[in-house]
C-alpha cells in the first residue's frame, strides 16, 4: 500500500535517480545559525586576546609610565641569548616526560581497581560525590546562621 511508504519513495520511477527535491535557504541555513553564539563568544574570549596578546608582545610597553615602543620579534630573539632559557627548557622538558606518564599510570591503575565491585568502590564515589552533596548544604547553614 503505498500509504506507508516514506514520502521520498512515493512518487518515485523505478530505476530512476530524482533529487532529493528544493530545500529553502533557511532550512539550509539553520545549523550556522545555532552555531553563531558559540563562535561568537569564541571569538570574543578567545580568538581576540590571542591576536590582542601577540601583537602587544611586538611591543616594548611601560605600564607604569603608559609608553610602548614597537621592536618586532626581538622578545621572541632575546630568551635564545639567555642561558637560564636553556635550562628553564630541559627542566621543563624533564618534568613533563617525568610526570605525565606517572599520572596516566596512576590514573588508569585506579580506574582498573575500581572497575572491581569492591567496598574501595564505595568509598570512591561517596568521595566525589560529597563536595557536590555538601556545598549547597554549606551554603544554605551560612545563609541560615547569618541571617539569624
Amino acid at each position: 500500500m503505498n500509504v506507508l511508504l516514506p514520502a521520498a519513495t512515493k512518487n518515485q520511477i523505478p530505476g530512476v535517480k530524482t533529487s532529493t527535491g528544493f530545500r529553502p535557504i533557511g532550512f539550509r541555513l539553520t545549523p550556522y545559525l545555532f552555531l553563531l553564539p558559540t563562535l561568537g563568544m569564541l571569538t570574543a574570549f578567545s580568538l581576540i586576546p590571542l591576536l590582542y596578546g601577540f601583537w602587544m608582545s611586538l611591543h616594548n610597553i611601560d605600564v607604569l609610565h603608559g609608553k610602548s615602543e614597537f621592536i618586532g620579534l626581538q622578545n621572541y630573539f632575546n630568551p635564545l641569548h639567555d642561558s637560564k632559557f636553556g635550562l628553564s627548557l630541559v627542566n621543563t622538558a624533564g618534568y613533563t616526560l617525568a610526570v605525565v606518564p606517572s599520572i596516566v599510570v596512576f590514573s588508569l591503575a585506579i580506574a582498573v581497581f575500581l572497575r572491581k565491585s569492591t567496598p574501595a568502590r564505595l568509598f570512591a564515589r561517596v568521595g566525589f560525590y560529597i563536595p557536590f552533596v555538601l556545598s549547597p548544604g554549606g551554603r544554605c547553614n551560612f545563609l541560615e546562621v547569618v541571617t539569624e
